[in-house]
């Protein structure tokens, strides 16, 4: 496939648990980016309500830059994002979900950073929780690809939505692993990783990412818990982690089935220093 030199690729997958307004607020805020030379690239997952179908289409006639990609049953976001990014042509593939909004600079300014420095593969940004579409609070991730590495032994060292790709970074690591269950960035991050891709932050807020009760059934429950303490020890022993990290990662099973009310303090105690 030809690569097109100034070409921005933005992927998005769309599935019938979305809220149509926040498609709407999501796609809007891609389109209304001050960084104009796009292909959005919007896979839907399954989707067969007819109200976010509609809304789909309206965009995809009325602005060419969309480009709309279907999957017949729900096969979940790692078989989504490596579909867009198959058909993708941009030089940088950014990441969208379909919930949350960009400011109207992010892509602009992520493409800036990745040029500036060529040595990175792969830069996420500060992001904004909002709750009830107030704001939470901001949260703030490592910059130097050392610290993320470390920080990679107990959580995930970049916000998955808000991040941008070299078409390098899937060069060197492959696309999303298929394996998990909604870690598909854990393992792509470990992918990374491990083949010497190099990791990065813009240390400024770009992302607003809401949170609801859908983001915390994704974060909790025991068969999530689970999955990420199985996922987060394929990292410890990938990457030469220690008994503290594995008594970290049992410690998150722990508070991933606790009631929402002591999950939620306890979450904001960890993230009281603004790292996430």
């Amino acid at each position: 496939m030809e690569i097109i030199a100034d070409l921005i690729s933005v992927v998005m997958s769309i599935y019938d648990g979305d809220d149509p307004i926040y498609i709407k607020e999501s796609i809007e805020s891609i389109l209304l980016q001050t960084y104009k030379c796009l292909e959005f690239i919007i896979v839907l997952d399954g989707v067969h309500r007819e109200d976010i179908i509609e809304i789909v289409e309206q965009y995809e006639v009325s602005d060419k830059r969309i480009i709309v990609l279907n999957t017949v049953k729900n096969r979940g976001l790692a078989f989504a994002m490596n579909m867009a990014i198959s058909k993708a042509r941009g030089r940088y593939i950014v990441r969208m979900d379909a919930d949350d909004i960009s400011k109207l600079d992010r892509i602009e300014k992520l493409v800036n950073y990745m040029d500036f420095n060529p040595s990175i593969d792969i830069s996420g940004s500060y992001i904004e929780e909002y709750v009830n579409d107030q704001r939470l609070r901001e949260v703030r991730y490592p910059m130097q690809h050392r610290e993320m590495k470390r920080l990679f032994l107990r959580r995930n060292p970049l916000a998955h939505p808000s991040v941008i790709f070299r078409r390098s970074y899937f060069d060197k690591a492959g696309y999303y692993p298929l394996i998990s269950i909604r870690n598909e960035d854990t393992l792509l991050w470990l992918s990374g990783f491990k083949n010497s891709c190099i990791f990065s932050n813009v240390p400024e807020v770009l992302y607003r990412f809401r949170i609801n009760e859908k983001t915390r059934r994704r974060r909790s429950g025991l068969k999530k818990s689970i999955s990420d303490f199985v996922d987060r020890m394929r990292v410890i022993i990938d990457l030469d982690g220690d008994l503290v990290d594995v008594f970290y990662a049992l410690g998150a099973v722990v508070v991933q089935n606790m009631p929402n009310s002591v999950y939620n303090s306890i979450r904001m105690k960890i993230i009281s220093n603004k790292v996430f």
